[in-house]
Parts: C-alpha cells; sequence; structure tokens
C-alpha cells in the first residue's frame, strides 16, 4: 500500500514538474541570455515523456501547455478586465479556456509521440521535432489561429536562430526540440557520438545562416522618428481628449527636422479618416518634407452599410493606403458570432467590430522606398509578411500594446519582429504607442529601442534579396515535418505487424 501511494505521489510530482517547466519556458521570451531555460524546460518534459504510456505522456503535455500559457498569456486578463471592463470571472475564465483550449496541442504531442512505437533514438530526434512543430503550425489556422509563443522565438539571440531564413520560425522550432531532444536522450540512454553529433549538426546549419547574408543593401540610408506618444487606453479613447492628443503628435512631428519618414502608431486617435480630413491634417503633413505614415480608422459606404477599416495612410506627395487583413478576433471582430455574440454585452472594447480587407496589397511607398507595412497583429503570422516580398525594401509594424499593460506581451511582440526580420533579412521599424517601439536591422539586431519614452529617431538600411523562407514560405518545413512522421508510422506498423507474420 506505502508502495502504491509512494508511485502516485511520484506520478502527481511529474506532473507538477512539467507545469514548472512549462512556466519556466517563458522566461526564453523575455530577456537575452536566457534562451537556455526554454531549451532546459524541454529536456525536462521529453525526458518525462520518456517511458510514459500515451496518456500519461497526454496528461504531462497538457500540463507543460499549462504552465507555458497561463504564464506566457496571462496578459489577456489585462486585456478583458482592465479594459474590456468584463467581470473578473469572466475575465479569469476566457483566459482559463483559452489556455486549456492551447495546452491541448502539447498534450497531442505528447499522447502521439508515445502512441507511434518507433525506436526511442529516432523519437527523440525526428518524431518529437516533427510533431511538436506540426502542433504549433495547427496553432496559426485553427478557429481563425493564434501563433503565439512558437518556441524557436526564444532562439532569436542563439545561432538556432539561423534556421529562421531557410524555413522560418517553425524552423528554429524544430531545431530547439532536436538539441532539445538529444540532450533527453542523453540523460536517459548515456552518451553516444552519433546524438551529439546530429544535434551539432544542426547548431551549425543555424550558425551559418546567422552569418550569411541574405539580402544587401538598396539606396540610401533611413532616418525615421517614431512617435510613440505613450498614451493610455483609456485617455486614448476619449474623445474629450483627441484634439490634446492631435496637438502632441504634430508638434512632435514637427519637431523631427531632417527626417526622412515620421511613423506614428496604430489607430492614433479615436477620430474616422474623415474627420481628420476636415481637420486638415493630411494637408499639413504633405507639407512637411518628410514622408509620414499614420494609424487611421478609416470609414467607407459599402453597399447599404458603413464598414470601418484598420488602416494606415501614407502621406507623401499623395495618399497611399493599407487596410488591416487579420484582425484580432474578439478585440476587432467577434469570430462565430452566431455563438458567441452574447459576450459583447459584457466586454466593452473600443473599435471592436471592424472589417477585414479581403483584396491583395502592396507595400507603400514611403522615404523612396517600397515599405511592407502591417498592423499590429498581422506580424505574429508570417505568411502575412511575406506577401509583401521581395518588393519591400523594408517593414513596418504599427501597433497599441497599451491592451496588455505593463506584461509579458510588448516583449513578446518585440521577439516576434525581430524574427521577422530574420526570416525576411529586411530591417524592421516597429512603432507602438505604448509598449516597446524599436529600430531592427535585417539580423534581426535591435538598433534603438524606447519602452516609456515619446520619440524616437533612428535610421535603417532598406534592403534586397530573397531568403529561401521568403521564397517557400513554410512548405519545406511542413514536408520535413510530415515526411518524418508518415516515417515513423511505417516503422511502428511493420514493428507491429513483424510478430503476426512470423507467428
Amino acid at each position: 500500500m506505502d508502495s502504491s501511494s509512494d508511485q502516485t505521489k511520484f506520478e502527481r510530482f511529474k506532473l507538477l514538474a512539467a507545469f514548472a517547466a512549462g512556466a519556466v519556458a517563458n522566461i526564453g521570451f523575455l530577456s537575452p541570455g536566457f534562451f537556455a531555460a526554454t531549451i532546459a524546460s524541454l529536456v525536462l518534459l521529453f525526458y518525462l515523456w520518456g517511458a510514459a504510456t500515451p496518456k500519461r505522456c497526454a496528461s504531462l503535455g497538457f500540463m507543460f501547455g499549462l504552465g507555458l500559457y497561463s504564464v506566457g498569456i496571462s496578459w489577456l486578463y489585462i486585456s478583458i478586465h482592465d479594459f474590456g471592463q468584463a467581470a473578473p470571472l469572466l475575465a479569469g475564465f476566457l483566459v482559463g479556456c483559452l489556455t486549456c483550449f492551447l495546452s491541448l496541442f502539447t498534450a497531442l504531442c505528447g499522447y502521439v509521440q508515445a502512441k507511434i512505437r518507433t525506436p526511442i533514438l529516432w523519437r527523440y530526434l525526428l518524431l518529437i521535432p516533427a510533431l511538436w512543430v506540426l502542433t504549433e503550425w495547427c496553432r496559426s489556422w485553427i478557429f481563425t489561429g493564434f501563433p503565439w509563443l512558437y518556441i524557436g522565438y526564444s532562439q532569436v539571440d542563439t545561432w538556432l536562430a539561423g534556421w529562421a531564413p531557410l524555413m522560418g520560425v517553425l524552423g528554429v522550432s524544430f531545431a530547439n526540440c532536436v538539441i532539445a531532444g538529444a540532450a533527453a536522450f542523453t540523460i536517459l540512454k548515456g552518451f553516444r557520438t552519433g546524438v551529439l553529433a546530429f544535434a551539432l549538426l544542426f547548431l551549425a546549419t543555424g550558425a551559418v545562416g546567422s552569418y550569411v547574408n541574405w539580402s544587401s543593401p538598396k539606396g540610401k540610408t533611413i532616418s525615421a522618428a517614431l512617435i510613440q506618444g505613450n498614451i493610455s487606453i483609456f485617455e486614448k479613447w476619449n474623445p474629450n481628449l483627441a484634439t490634446e492628443h492631435l496637438r502632441f503628435f504634430v508638434e512632435q512631428s514637427l519637431l523631427s527636422e531632417n527626417i526622412d519618414l515620421v511613423v506614428w502608431p496604430e489607430s492614433t486617435f479615436p477620430y474616422l479618416d474623415d474627420r481628420l480630413e476636415k481637420l486638415k491634417l493630411w494637408e499639413l503633413l504633405k507639407s512637411h518634407p518628410s514622408d509620414f505614415l499614420v494609424g487611421v480608422l478609416e470609414k467607407q459606404q459599402h453597399e447599404n452599410e458603413e464598414i470601418i477599416f484598420n488602416s494606415a495612410f501614407a502621406i507623401s506627395t499623395e495618399i497611399q493606403k493599407y487596410r488591416k487583413h487579420r484582425l484580432v478576433p474578439f478585440g476587432e471582430y467577434t469570430p462565430f458570432r452566431e455563438m458567441l455574440g452574447w459576450l459583447l454585452q459584457f466586454v466593452e472594447i473600443p473599435a471592436s467590430d471592424l472589417s477585414s480587407y479581403k483584396e491583395p496589397q502592396q507595400p507603400l511607398l514611403l522615404a523612396g522606398q517600397p515599405a511592407g507595412v502591417s498592423i499590429c497583429y498581422e506580424d505574429v503570422f508570417p505568411t502575412e509578411i511575406l506577401k509583401m516580398l521581395p518588393d519591400a525594401t523594408f517593414l513596418i509594424n504599427i501597433s497599441e500594446d497599451g491592451w496588455f499593460g505593463e506584461n509579458l506581451a510588448p516583449y513578446q511582440r518585440l521577439q516576434m519582429s525581430r524574427m521577422r526580420a530574420i526570416e525576411t533579412a529586411r530591417p524592421v521599424l516597429r512603432v507602438a504607442n505604448q509598449g516597446i517601439s524599436a529600430s531592427i536591422d535585417a539580423k534581426g539586431n535591435i538598433i534603438d529601442q524606447l519602452e516609456q519614452g515619446k520619440v524616437l529617431q533612428t535610421t535603417i538600411v532598406p534592403t534586397a534579396g530573397v531568403t529561401p523562407f521568403a521564397r517557400l514560405g513554410n512548405i519545406p518545413i511542413l514536408l520535413l515535418c510530415i515526411g518524418l512522421m508518415l516515417f515513423n508510422v511505417f516503422k511502428h506498423c511493420r514493428r507491429t505487424v513483424r510478430p503476426l507474420d512470423q507467428h
């Protein structure tokens, strides 16, 4: 009886260890130099999966996911409760539901890798990395997608990031899992030279990818002024303060002398574009020698109804427009409105009934160069950014990170922007009203950064050239992972059938 009780306690301890590993993995998404925390967390999870049953592996994977997402997306509670005015219980319930849903993907990975009976070496070096990447990819599109906290983002400051120009952030996740799998196998089965060599091959490939110049400078250096504002969400959407905020942005922009490009954040004011036109803002900005990119809520008449786009207006000699395609579910629109529309009566979020722009869009000409523009959430989806390539010579993301509070999300967002720079070999200007504004070079290095200030003056060098990932997208990494999974399924079937044949 004591032995059974001790075994039960030990199994509970394993579940707690998996949860703790998931929580600790978040450290790698915050600061440079802490990438090893995420790898170590995966090593522990893979080790726990070693000899466990499929059902136990699913439980361990689920607990790892709970730890990862309960910490990593805790900022959603701030968005829903503090700014969305939802009751604490409702906000906690919604965040808890999303956390559990995302954890199902790590549970699925754990279950399938244990269910497929293949040699443990292949399982750790091939099968688990493939399944992990496939579940991450599934998260990017199921129920509109939420591709947050991909493991690959934790390696943006390591040689493993060199896989990003080859196979994108999912390729970095794959390499990360291979190294973690090699470490877990070594703990379980002892040192083997071949396993070490295989892991070093992935590290070396990443190192080579990091040092290759996938693009080259094109044109002159662009000087830019990023007007952050640092205005709270409540003040920003207060119409009584809109004139004061407009005056601030105009004054700061006019003070920026000898600047090629001035960028304002997402939906800078509560005013619609027609109101700004009546205030003659566009005429004023056109008269300035700098080009401007301004986040605007744009009203259009569509058939018999008015629709509103979350847009970016490029102001130079003429006005060009980019309209947001990928909207934030429950923030800018309500998915499955027939079933979930009742939530709107409990949550009050400004500009939460926007329209998605469906037509193909081209880069905007700014400072004499084609700029690939994205708005907020769009740069979380690598394939959205690829639509602007290879024409765009630099990228701009305008955002409103005030929804997250002083939490983890602004740092996670900055990491994602850096990964987009590495994947595309393009410099990035990231402009947030609150949060972190930064300029990033084509290698993903931060040139200048601003967290709580008002204006960041910086420079970037536009680039031309096409990385393998920019050319092929996720196709190579998905084919690789599907192929590896099918290979292991085939081996599993042969192992299962062979005893019957011998009998």
